[in-house]
């Protein structure tokens, strides 16, 4: 996404390989993947890895995706989904308030129907996630990213995004939905046929990838 297409080697428009060892370089420096030694994690585990990269490489922006892959005892709480996400959300928006962070969980629609005869899905709402009221509940700001027209046409680039709450509305902004696309080749995104990230890379050093050998210096 930040070279602007696809880079392996069967690639006809590929980057060379010393401005792609370039961006590969500063990624592993900028962005941290957590790989747990458990396949299904749990909140705790995740919590203490984040910390250990707060405090060892100074992060600033945590993300959890998804949260429905996580090892989420719900037993805990008689199975009780509501009372558990009162427990656990609680405990990650405490976590972000106390070492300053961004935080983001991204979480997958529980169950999706599609109206009879119909050919895509609607958009999912917080309240086709398990536990929905609660999610609405604990959380500062509920976002939606939806493909409209993937079921009738998977190549159709249309997305939306939709907030769908936002608690601080005279600091974060009014709730609403906007559109824009997906465009493939280089794996981003275009709102009004505008490619913010290559204007904001071109801002920052001058000229676009292809033109400057330098531009992570």
């Amino acid at each position: 996404m930040y070279l602007g297409g696809r880079q392996t080697p069967d690639a006809m428009q590929r980057n060379d390989q010393q401005t792609f060892e370039a961006v590969y370089d500063w990624i592993s420096k900028c962005f941290f993947f957590v790989y747990p030694k458990d396949l299904s994690p749990t909140p705790d585990y995740i919590k203490e890895r984040f910390l250990e990269l707060i405090i060892k490489e100074k992060v600033t922006f945590c993300v959890i995706d998804p949260f429905n892959q996580m090892t989420n005892d719900y037993a805990s709480t008689g199975g009780r989904d509501d009372k558990y996400l009162e427990t656990v959300l609680s405990d990650f928006t405490r976590f972000a308030r106390v070492n300053e962070q961004h935080f983001v969980i991204v979480a997958h629609p529980n169950k999706m129907f599609k109206p009879k005869d119909a050919l895509n899905y609607p958009e999912p709402d917080v309240f086709d996630l398990a536990g929905g009221a609660m999610w609405n509940n604990k959380m500062d700001n509920i976002l939606i990213y939806h493909r409209p027209l993937i079921g009738e046409d998977p190549e159709n680039p249309l997305c939306t995004h939709t907030s769908k709450k936002i608690r601080r509305q005279k600091i974060v902004g009014v709730r609403g939905t906007i559109e824009f696309k997906l465009e493939r080749r280089s794996r981003r995104f275009l709102f009004n046929g505008i490619d913010y990230l290559e204007q904001a890379i071109q801002k920052s050093y001058g000229k676009s990838l292809e033109q400057n050998d330098n531009f992570l210096d």
